[in-house]
């Protein structure tokens, strides 16, 4: 199935509803109100807004392969990370008010078209003035990534210009930190800045002109580099600013600690599309849910924070998962968290109550430890097909263990501790 026209009628779309699809198109009606959680795969390239449509939810089309977007006049409000996907090229609206967005609602590379005479209306606007705002009518010249912004480590950024263009390429001399070198022979009008490393805890920008050699006309690019950080280290001082962060870094992060306010469902959908992650520090973080599909399969170290109390349904497919504590505070573990793991063995907090259906099974877990004096809640499968080997329980808590629901099946397994 690779296109999908959903039906008038239809009010919301389920939490990665076409996620690992192979969708490449879709069509919204007007009546979608709720978009989910993460909704659409990387494999979705077009979509087709239906007018009457009154908004846009929160991480719509992050993550796709979305390049074209069009606004119906109708839409009123485009949630945070709505369209902020790294392909958008183009948003063009039909509308003259401006929806409301928030400051990461539109991926800031992509050219935004308005109509009606409408274009100071869109200037003046909180987060579009920080936009490139167009009425279609300006001069061409530079066709992709006309507004840029790169981390701070060194690297280069490819310009493309109308094919019908020669263009010259003028760089400030206050922007020595960039540097173009002509040459010879152009594949497909592409100009590649080489930018280097920015040394210092501040950002900085330069505004390169792109002139056309025969008409004169010009287009200024820019190029905004982030302030040097520590890649593998974030230090969070408010919800949902965890985008913005890893934006600073490079995408291979593999082994990252995040420290300070608690991580909510849609920083947690962002890093789950990070698939070079293998080891994940939140610890630190005063996170106390986890919430569905958390994280990225590729995880095999994660530390949580001591905190934590909940732990949501099916949150991981942690397949290559070897190693996990389990927080102190922990009182509850939903249905299906760590299935097919690699975890040799599980130990888990005194205060937890409740275990839910299939949790751990399919982990090759021989050694499982419960700290609790009372044995918690067994629902089914907690440990199917798991070589458990030994339990080790409380001393004086052996006999409730045995007789106790779930916990009989290893009576002959259970030990002391």
């Amino acid at each position: 199935m690779t296109s999908v026209e959903l039906p008038e009628g239809l009010t919301s779309i389920g939490d990665e509803a076409f996620a690992y699809s192979g969708l490449t198109f879709i069509k919204i009606p007007a009546t979608i109100t709720d978009w989910g959680g993460a909704p659409f795969g990387e494999n979705l390239t077009s979509v087709e807004l239906t007018e009457g449509l009154t908004s846009i939810g929160s991480y719509a089309f992050a993550g796709t392969g979305l390049k074209f977007a069009t606004i119906p006049s109708t839409v009123s409000v485009i949630g945070d990370h709505a369209l902020n996907t790294s392909s958008l090229l183009s948003v063009t609206l039909l509308g003259t008010t401006p929806p409301k967005i928030m400051a990461r609602s539109i991926n800031s590379l992509a050219v935004i078209t308005v109509h009606g005479g409408s274009e100071s209306a869109y200037r003046n606007a909180e987060y579009w003035r920080e936009l490139r705002i167009t009425d279609g009518k300006e001069p061409i010249v530079v066709v992709e990534n006309i507004v840029n912004t790169v981390i701070w480590h060194s690297q280069t950024l490819d310009i493309v210009t109308a094919s019908n263009r020669d263009v010259e390429v003028i760089i400030p001399a206050n922007a020595d930190w960039i540097t173009y070198t002509p040459t010879r022979s152009m594949v497909a009008k592409t100009y590649t800045l080489s930018i280097a490393e920015n040394p210092k805890n501040e950002r900085r920008t330069a505004y390169i002109t792109f002139k056309d050699k025969q008409s004169n006309e010009s287009q200024i690019v820019s190029v905004e580099q982030s302030e040097k950080v520590v890649d593998n280290v974030i230090v969070l001082t408010e919800e949902s600013d965890l985008g913005r962060e890893l934006d600073l870094r490079p995408d291979d992060i593999a082994d990252l600690t995040i420290i300070g306010v608690g991580i909510n469902a849609n920083d947690f959908y962002i890093l789950r599309w990070n698939t070079y992650l293998t080891r994940l520090d939140i610890s630190k973080t005063a996170t106390t849910f986890i919430p569905n599909s958390a994280f990225q399969y590729t995880i095999k170290e994660l530390l949580l924070p001591e905190n934590l109390t909940d732990i949501g349904d099916s949150c991981s497919s942690l397949i290559d998962l070897e190693s996990i504590t389990l927080p102190k505070e922990l009182i509850k573990i939903e249905r299906k968290v760590l299935m097919y793991s690699k975890l040799i063995s599980i130990v888990l907090p005194a205060k937890l109550k409740s275990i839910g259906v299939d949790s751990f099974s399919g982990n090759p877990i021989k050694y499982v430890t419960s700290l609790n004096p009372n044995p918690p809640v067994f629902e089914q499968g907690v440990f199917g097909n798991c070589p458990i080997e030994v339990v080790y329980v409380p001393s004086a808590s052996i006999g409730a263990y045995k007789s106790a629901e779930g916990w009989s099946q290893f009576a002959n397994m259970i030990k002391g501790i």
